[in-house]
């Protein structure tokens, strides 16, 4: 019994099909557990070893950010199916957070764009092309009820809004993140310029951290700046050390992979698309952040 667990186990791990998906899913867990594969039953280490097998679940796990909130923010990621409304998402103003004041855990979506082959891309639909050739990527989907971009008041404003940090591990294991600002991307201290997107935006890929630092309303991100580097490449006003955080160990991951079923029933803001519908989800090289 032990050996056909494994190997079950194994074949799951490596991202096999077996018959019966839903079922042998259900059934995978718990063996995956058994046999100690995940860390935990029905956590979510177990999930990200289904979803993308035993390597890449642990890059995945391993790159989770510590998430770092500009002073006088309150709102926190949390899961979309559980609850979008505002005040399910309003957190504590400072210190340690794992949780909002509704019982909501911080949460953030998991996606993986395999280019390492990019020959055979992983999921088959993936963009390897070009600069995305040869890398694997890691992306983490924050959803937040609503954005409210300052100084435009009620022009700043739509529900739902969904908000990546992107990792980014070449060859040799170079690794390089980049978050979501508007309507581009920023690095390590953040460019005004990136976010509006004009002339086609870059890439703003910059050296890991592993440390996303996001604004208050609008939830615009960069990379944080690391507290042994002592060479800040732009200054930034949320670069100091934040009030209020939430350590990778504290964040629910979810895999967006295994709920793919469910993309079809979302119904959101129709100018704010989901992760799904965004043109980096397909491409993970892309600079513009809107579908």
């Amino acid at each position: 019994m032990l050996v056909v667990s494994l190997a079950f186990c194994a074949l799951v791990a490596a991202g096999v099909n077996v018959p019966g998906d839903g079922l042998a899913r259900a059934i995978a867990s718990r063996l995956v557990c058994a046999v100690n594969l995940g860390e935990g039953c029905g956590g979510e280490p177990s999930a990200l070893v289904l979803e993308y097998g035993a390597e890449v679940a642990e890059l995945v796990s391993n790159h989770v950010p510590t998430l770092e909130y500009e002073e006088g923010m309150l709102a926190l990621p949390i899961d979309y199916r559980d609850c979008r409304e505002v005040a399910c998402a309003q957190g504590a103003e400072s210190g340690r957070i794992s949780e909002t004041n509704a019982g909501e855990p911080v949460t953030l979506f998991s996606h993986v764009v395999d280019c390492r082959d990019p020959e055979a891309p992983d999921p088959p639909w993936a963009i390897c092309v070009g600069d995305a050739a040869g890398n694997l990527y890691l992306q983490y989907w924050a959803y937040y009820p609503d954005s409210k971009t300052a100084p435009f008041g009620d022009a700043g404003f739509h529900p739902d809004d969904w908000e990546s940090f992107q990792v980014r591990i070449g060859r040799p294991e170079k690794v390089e993140e980049r978050a979501s600002s508007h309507h581009g991307y920023n690095g390590e201290g953040g460019d005004p310029i990136n976010d509006t997107g004009w002339f086609g935006g870059k890439p703003a890929w910059t050296d890991a951290t592993g440390r996303y630092s996001i604004s208050s309303g609008s939830h615009a991100g960069r990379v944080g700046t690391d507290p042994a580097d002592k060479q800040i490449r732009r200054p930034s006003a949320i670069q100091r050390m934040p009030q209020r955080w939430t350590r990778p160990e504290d964040i629910h991951v979810i895999p967006i992979e295994s709920f793919s079923d469910e993309w079809d029933e979302y119904e959101g803001s129709p100018d704010h698309k989901p992760a799904w519908l965004k043109d980096v989800f397909v491409y993970p090289e892309a600079t513009g952040t809107s579908g």
